[in-house]
């Protein structure tokens, strides 16, 4: 059914309510066989205690949720340690040992390329999370684009194991009635 699959939430920490500040990113994904859909996702600007609420918000939201991916380095290790005494099941994230933004992002192309990434068709922000994806590593935010490419690595290291990503044939979603996604970056 539609709620078949892993489910597990993938962040990005930003800590300034400044307008030029960078964003807070929660991204709630399920992994049905091979195929990863966006089924929520937060982007907002957000101090400390409210990043961890807001986690908590969509455990609470998504029962499915079986795991969040948080990133671990310097001051992050706190939000992880905390999140874990609330009873959030946290895993770190430690970006440093998976090499550049750039480099994380290229290593998500060819989960994108195979056509196993899936976001929801009329999704509020859907134009601005496509924009920002397109525009790395020049975009003025790449926030969203850290959840998206933490998804993906996920995915890669614990399904795909470092093997070539197959290219999708039949859908996941025609079995799980989810006619309102659609893959993003599928060549043909």
């Amino acid at each position: 059914g539609a709620r078949d699959g892993l489910w597990f939430l993938t962040t990005d920490i930003a800590t300034s309510l400044r307008e030029t500040a960078d964003y807070s990113v929660l991204a709630v994904w399920q992994l049905v066989g091979a195929d990863l859909f966006l089924r929520d996702l937060v982007r907002e600007r957000v101090e400390g205690p409210d990043f961890r609420a807001r986690a908590r918000a969509l455990f609470g939201r998504w029962p499915e949720l079986a795991v969040a991916w948080v990133p671990c380095g310097g001051l992050q290790l706190a939000y992880v340690q905390e999140l874990r005494r609330e009873g959030v099941p946290v895993r770190e994230w430690d970006e440093a040992s998976r090499g550049s933004k750039e480099a994380r992002a290229m290593s998500a192309t060819a989960i994108f390329e195979a056509g196993r990434v899936w976001f929801p068709a009329d999704a509020p922000g859907r134009v601005e999370l496509a924009g920002e994806m397109l525009a790395v590593p020049a975009a003025a935010h790449d926030d969203q684009v850290d959840a998206v490419t933490q998804a993906c690595a996920v995915v890669a290291e614990t399904i795909f194991g470092g093997r070539e990503v197959p290219a999708v044939d039949a859908p996941a979603s025609q079995a799980l009635d989810f006619a309102d996604y659609r893959p993003i970056g599928r060549r043909r």
